[in-house]
This record gives structure tokens, sequence and C-alpha cells, in this order.
């Protein structure tokens, strides 16, 4: 049995996810974060010895920006960086020629900070059955931190957890609800970066109760 390997083979592998994390250390020291971190993925070309190439996968690269220009709050257009994500010999048995297409990315970064702040609950439209009645509503977490930029988290005076529902009811209510970011005129902040570190929703729970009379008459 002959088999024949051509040592010079060139493959694309396609699809390998730009890791923003890769010595982010370079840019953390500088007290920064990425705002908005998107999902990015490039094709690479290689070249080298054809039963290596042809069996490559995106995790077999590591693809990162080039943080060495960031030094401040802004935007910076960055250069991608390509190398090998593995030692191995088989892994020495080809060459990067480079991405394919686009080798930048735009990213912005600032300075980030962390906050935490109780969940108010906004019940809307929630009334008891007759001989019932409507117990104050809980939020679970019963509070949450939120992470963004400094100057956008200095904005959030309250974060609120609405709910709505036009039924009568005779039983407590479950209920998941997204949280909203609420300014100090009670205006609801939407065009911002902040994130929660819990996740966008909580589990919100209205007690609904039975009235029962007593009779509180002192005995004769």
């Amino acid at each position: 049995v002959v088999s024949v390997v051509d040592p010079n083979q060139t493959a694309t592998v396609r699809y390998v996810p730009v890791n923003l994390d890769y010595n982010s250390a370079a840019y953390q020291s500088y007290g920064l974060d990425i705002v908005e971190k998107p999902n990015m993925t490039v094709n690479v070309r290689v070249t080298g010895d054809g039963s290596v190439v042809g069996g490559l996968e995106a995790g077999d690269l590591l693809v990162y920006p080039d943080y060495s220009s960031v030094t401040g709050v802004g935007t910076y257009t960055l250069r991608l960086i390509v190398r090998r994500a593995d030692t191995s010999i088989a892994a020495q048995q080809y060459e990067i020629e480079g991405i394919v297409s686009n080798n930048y990315i735009t990213l912005t970064f600032d300075e980030m900070a962390t906050k935490t702040f109780p969940v108010t609950v906004n019940v809307i439209g929630v009334e008891p059955a007759e001989g019932y009645f409507v117990d104050t509503p809980v939020a679970s977490p019963a509070e949450v931190t939120l992470r963004g930029p400094v100057d956008e988290l200095a904005r959030v005076a309250r974060v609120v957890a609405r709910v709505e529902s036009d039924e009568k009811r005779d039983r407590t209510m479950l209920d998941s609800a997204a949280l909203e970011f609420l300014d100090a005129d009670g205006h609801a902040i939407t065009d911002s970066s902040i994130t929660v570190l819990e996740g966008e929703q909580v589990e919100v729970t209205i007690p609904v109760l039975k009235l029962k009379e007593v009779d509180t008459t002192p005995p004769s």
C-alpha cells in the first residue's frame, strides 16, 4: 500500500471564534472592560501536511484582538492575531497563512462598575376574588447586582419587576418578570449597556390570601 501525502496542501478552517477574554489583562490593568462583547467568527487559511490540515477544526486555532493600543476609554479598531491553540507535534506540521477576509474588530472600552439594588415589584391589574385579598408581593432574588459603565450605572435609581394581570385571583400567583431600570424621575432607561449578574428576570410571588371574619366580642 502506497500513501501519497501533499506536504503543501491549503485548507480553510471556518468559523473560528474570536476570543475576547484572551490577554484581557492588557486592558483590565487600566480599569477598563469591553462595553458589549460581540460574537464574531473568522475563517483562517492554513497550509501544510494534507493529513493534518484536512482535519483541523475551529478549536485548534486561537484568534484574539491585539490590545496593545488600548490605554483609555474609547472605541478602537483592533487587529486580530491568529496562533495555534495546540502545541503538539501534529500542530507543528502546518503554517497559518492568515484570516481570509476581515482581520479587524471594533470594540468600545469604558470604566466599569457594579452596584446592588433591591428589586421593587410593581403589580398592575391583579385583583383578588371575592373573599380574598392580595398581600405584599416579593421577588426572588430580592436584590440584584448591576454591572455597566460608570456613567450609565449612575443614572439608575431603582430596579423594578413589573407584573400585569386582568383576572380575579383566588390563589397565590407565581410569575417571571423582566427587570426594568428607572432613573430618578421614574423614566425607563433603555439605551444602556448595563447587565444583571443574576440574570435579566426574577421570579415574583404575589400572595393571595383568604379573608376570614373573626368574632372579637369579649365573652360575657
